[in-house]
């Protein structure tokens, strides 16, 4: 139910399809894959835990995602590429996104794009990384599980409109030291 691969950075590539329909519960994809193919983990109902590496730079969603009728994913870490592109987790997790509780990063990202957890009604918490630096429009809309404290970090200086709009959030801590220059529209509404 684990699939650990130890090819000390030989594998590049994992192709459409490869893993489809299997039994995997945790998924460790390594360090010097660069490419993951449309569906392929598709169908494996049992997959609650995904890590994806921080040399990931190319997902297919061509026929589908990669992660197509997954719909048990409770944890997801994800790479700059994923977080930084219009290849964002709301798009490769659509199935799974009523039940990603929680949400780590693999890599030091700079930026949080448009809709990259839009919607993700189970995540509880989200710590944002210190070199984070831009959180853009949507990012973490309708995300309505999460609450608590939100801290943003000191090196961001700008946070898009309805970047946290329709969370639960009860405290807000700001470490910007004067890099925070713009707070978008209904930002926390």
């Amino acid at each position: 139910s684990e699939l650990e691969f130890k090819s000390k950075g030989k594998l590049k590539t994992i192709g459409s399809s490869a893993f489809a329909k299997n039994a995997i519960v945790n998924l460790v994809i390594p360090e010097g894959v660069t490419n993951v193919g449309s569906l392929a983990f598709s169908h494996c109902e049992k997959l609650t835990n995904v890590y994806l590496p921080s040399t990931l730079s190319s997902i297919s969603t061509t026929s589908a995602s990669p992660f197509y009728l997954c719909d048990n994913i409770e944890k997801i870490t994800v790479p700059n590429y994923m977080v930084s592109t219009n290849c964002n987790p709301s798009v490769v997790f659509l199935n799974s996104k009523s039940k990603i509780k929680s949400v780590e990063f693999s890599d030091n990202i700079t930026s949080i794009s448009s809709n990259a957890f839009a919607s993700f009604t189970a995540l509880t918490t989200i710590r944002i990384p210190d070199t984070v630096t831009k959180i853009e429009a949507n990012a973490f809309n309708g995300c309505s599980s999460l609450a608590g404290k939100i801290i943003i970090p000191e090196n961001v200086e700008s946070i898009g409109s309805s970047a946290f709009s329709s969370c639960n959030i009860t405290e807000l801590e700001f470490k910007s030291k004067g890099k925070l220059k713009t707070i978008g529209a209904s930002t926390f509404y």
